[in-house]
Order: structure tokens, then sequence, then C-alpha cells
């Protein structure tokens, strides 16, 4: 029982941080594919384009308040909003509890929370964005080689992202080659790497 309370208290601040990053998270979601900006403008209602409040803008919370619609014009408030600030809340929280030493929650957080996104991505546009998948790969072996206990080495990161690469290409070569369509996408392949 100890040592889940030390968990928490030593992943406080990530426990706080996450349903904020989870609202960004599920912003980048809706609009990176819509190529809007994620950093530039207001949020604002889809329906009135109202834009939100301190209220509004409060991740979990703000949706309850409100009950799942705008405080303007009533309209349903989508509840992948919620459930990416709570499943960023979960990633925290299993980081925390873990025990991950030093900065392996911090960086299981983040590797967790940009799986996140790509989940709500493909989840809503059967899209996983270059931008986000491509650069795990080399975060990944940048781990693997900064992180002095880290459970896997370098080497064994980059086979093990060739390796997972491949074996989603070959699938869908031979999907390709088997149906004459495509069956699967390289965002696929560049995931697993």
């Amino acid at each position: 029982m100890a040592g889940w309370i030390a968990g928490l208290k030593s992943g406080w601040p990530m426990l706080v941080a996450a349903p904020f990053v989870g609202s960004f998270l599920a912003t980048v979601a809706f609009r990176l594919p819509r190529r809007e900006s994620i950093v530039l403008g207001r949020s604002r209602c889809p329906a009135c384009k109202t834009a939100l409040g301190p209220v509004d803008l409060l991740p979990l919370f703000g949706w309850v308040l409100r009950r799942g619609h705008c405080n303007s014009c009533r309209a349903p408030i989508d509840p992948a909003y919620p459930s990416v600030e709570a499943a960023a809340l979960g990633i925290a929280l299993w980081a925390a509890l873990a025990f991950l030493p030093g900065w392996h929650a911090l960086i299981a957080c983040v590797l967790g929370w940009t799986l996140l996104t790509l989940a709500a991505i493909d989840l809503r546009h059967f899209l996983l964005p270059d931008v986000l998948t491509l650069p795990l790969v080399p975060a990944g072996v940048l781990v693997a080689l900064g992180v002095a206990d880290w459970p896997v080495g370098p080497r064994d990161a980059a086979v093990g992202a060739a390796a997972g690469f491949a074996a989603i290409w070959g699938v869908a070569w031979l999907y390709r080659r088997l149906r004459g369509r495509e069956g699967i996408g390289l965002g696929d392949a560049k995931l697993l790497a």
C-alpha cells in the first residue's frame, strides 16, 4: 500500500497536468487532420462558433458542468473531448503507479499521450499522420540510447523498429498482390516501427 502512495506523491505533477494535456491532445486530434492550426486560434463551439469561456475549458469538469452541451447554443459537445482527457489522466496514473524510476514515468507519459492522440485521430479519420508517427521512431531509439537502465538497448530498438515496419509493409504488399487493392496503409507500418 505504501508503494502506490509513493507513486502518487512522486507523480502528482503529471497527474495534475494530464487532463490539460489531454485537452490539448483532443484539440490536436480534431484540428490536425483538417489542417487547422493546433496552436493559434481560440477554442470555439463547432456549432455556433462562440469562443469557449474559462469554465468550458476546464478539462473533464467543464464538460460535466455544461452537461455535455454548449453554454450558448446548447448543441452537444463531442464526448471525445472528455474521453481523451480522462485517457490522458489514466496514462499518467498508470505511469505513476507503475513505479517507473526517474524520468521513465515522464517518458512513458509522453509516448503514451502521443499514441493516445494517434488513436483518437485514427478512430475518427482512419489516418495516422506522419508528423506524429515518424518522430516516435527516433524518439524510441534515443530513449533506449540515453536512459541508462531502459529495458531495451538502442541496437534492439533500431532492429525492432525496422522489423516492425517490414512486417506491416510485407502484409500490405501481400494483400495488394492477392486482392488487387490497398488493404493497410503505411501509417500502420510507421506506427509499429
